[in-house]
């Protein structure tokens, strides 16, 4: 059974880290195990530059999602931002823009992007 890496960005562990909401916790913890789990097919694909791969993993009942930037060579897995519902639009298009930057300049630690 495959088992992938899965890094929590160091910006989103701090926001996890003030969370009180348990429900939240809960939620991002079982998204973390099924993407160690299931890597990539655990996702609902975004964007696509190279071998990184922007996806989601939606909720529903709280209406959230998941955002994680994947290089598919590594295959590792950057769990970048947790994110209510009605800030879909502008949230996929912020970590869209910091991709193309990270491309820009060369990809060589994507966390740092992120923050």
């Amino acid at each position: 059974m495959p088992n992938f890496e899965v890094v929590l960005i160091p910006s989103l562990q701090n926001e996890i880290d003030r969370l009180k909401d348990k429900k939240q916790l809960e939620l991002i913890l079982k998204s973390v195990k099924k993407i160690e789990r299931l890597g990539k097919n655990s996702l609902k694909i975004l964007y696509v530059r190279g071998s990184h791969l922007l996806g989601e993993i939606k909720f529903k009942r709280p209406p959230y999602r998941l955002y994680v930037v994947t290089n598919q060579e590594d295959e590792k897995f950057y769990v970048v931002r947790w994110e209510h519902k009605k800030n879909q639009e502008r949230t996929i298009n912020q970590l869209k823009e910091r991709l193309e930057y990270a491309f820009s300049l060369g990809i060589k630690n994507i966390s740092e992007l992120f923050k």
